[in-house]
């Protein structure tokens, strides 16, 4: 998935979704974002390293890379 079609996607769900999930009287509504990614020759060090610093500003509660 694109940039654009991720950030597409999030508004649609944050206008077409949540409003009305969160609306209904004492809902508790969460959203959960998974990326994965997979490359054949790994990610290099300064994805890795501006990935990890993005995710620790967008406060993730996980952020970790498998080799």
């Amino acid at each position: 998935v694109s940039a654009d079609e991720f950030s597409r996607l999030a508004t649609d769900i944050g206008l077409e979704l949540l409003p009305h999930l969160a609306g209904t009287p004492r809902t508790s509504v969460a959203v959960t974002v998974q990326i994965n990614a997979d490359t054949p020759d790994g990610f290099s060090e300064k994805v890795l390293k501006t990935v990890s610093q993005n995710a620790a500003e967008l406060k993730a509660e996980k952020s970790e890379f498998q080799e």
